[in-house]
């Protein structure tokens, strides 16, 4: 996790390549990035008492990924999911990462809501708006040349 050309610098997160034992970086996922943080802070520490860093291994759990609504799919212990099953996996996994019980609630009221309304989609647009500014610009400019 330290950079080899600039041993000052030491990377993490799901932006860093970062080798597996194997040479292959690991993917660019959070669970990576989570477990990361805590063999980083572990290195920079060991670095600072002179002791050697301690190599990043960890295997994968899985990765998910969304498809819309009610749909996603997925690979957890190695077992592939897909569909409806692979979209509530997902997004208990993302409710339970999720710090305190009070944003939990928000995010379940907001999930609740979305299933049973559709989206509220609002278009605004400003052309009128600024095809009028640019008029009242337009006149005051041809006004002020009058005047002069």
């Amino acid at each position: 996790m330290r950079c080899k050309s600039h041993p000052e610098v030491w990377a993490l997160g799901d932006c860093a390549c970062i080798p597996s034992p194997e040479g292959k970086p690991y993917p660019n996922l959070a669970q990576h990035a989570l477990r990361e943080a805590k063999t980083l802070a572990g290195n920079i520490h060991a670095a600072l008492e002179g002791r050697p860093p301690t190599p990043f291994v960890y295997d994968t759990l899985g990765m998910m990924g969304s498809l819309g609504h009610s749909k996603a799919f997925g690979q957890l212990l190695r077992v592939r999911v897909y569909g409806v099953v692979a979209w509530f996996v997902r997004r208990t996994y993302y409710l339970l990462q999720m710090p305190g019980w009070s944003r939990r609630l928000r995010i379940m009221t907001d999930w609740t809501f979305a299933l049973l309304f559709r989206a509220d989609v609002t278009k605004l647009t400003l052309d009128s708006e600024a095809a009028l500014l640019l008029r009242e610009v337009g006149a005051d400019t041809a006004g002020r040349q009058q005047a002069t």
